[in-house]
């Protein structure tokens, strides 16, 4: 999760997302394979509350994964990258995994990566509603952001007295 995110309904559990979105197993279910899903992002605020992704609208800020061959090849693949357009882009990360989503399909199509939607674990800035389980201040100012720690400190403070 980002440094600019922030859990704000304590009432969701991530162990829970995960197993609504089958990256986690329960103990009586079948066990995993190769084509299970093994990473779990966002959609990215271009797209509609409750709009599941298909891999052309991306958000790093928040995911989730588990270890696993096709987590190793997709971070190396991201890491890696020397592409201009990737290393000096502004979320560089984000512009990578979309551009590996482009030009391999497969992961979606296979499920081994899910794209949910983003009010599931990462609503946007403006985008945030009272309920929604993570506020994500994403390519806010410093000031925005000041705001969103001290609103933090605020409220972690009000649950610990």
């Amino acid at each position: 999760m980002d440094a600019d995110a922030v859990i704000k309904n304590f009432d969701i559990d991530f162990y829970d997302i995960g197993i609504d979105y089958k990256l986690i197993m329960r103990k009586n279910e079948e066990s995993r394979n190769e084509n299970s899903t093994q990473m779990l992002f966002t959609t990215d605020c271009d797209q509609p509350r409750d709009t599941k992704g298909n891999g052309r609208s991306v958000n790093m800020g928040v995911f989730m994964y588990r270890t696993g061959e096709a987590v190793d090849f997709v971070m190396n693949r991201l890491m890696l990258s020397n592409d201009p357009k990737v290393i000096h882009h502004r979320f560089w990360e984000q512009k990578a995994l979309l551009d590996h989503l482009k030009t391999d399909t497969t992961m979606i199509q296979n499920k081994v990566i899910k794209v949910v939607p983003w009010n599931v674990m990462n609503s946007i800035g403006g985008y945030y509603r009272k309920g929604d389980f993570v506020k994500h201040h994403a390519g806010q100012n410093d000031q925005a952001r000041d705001e969103l720690i001290n609103d933090f400190a605020r409220e972690s403070f009000r649950f610990s007295t």
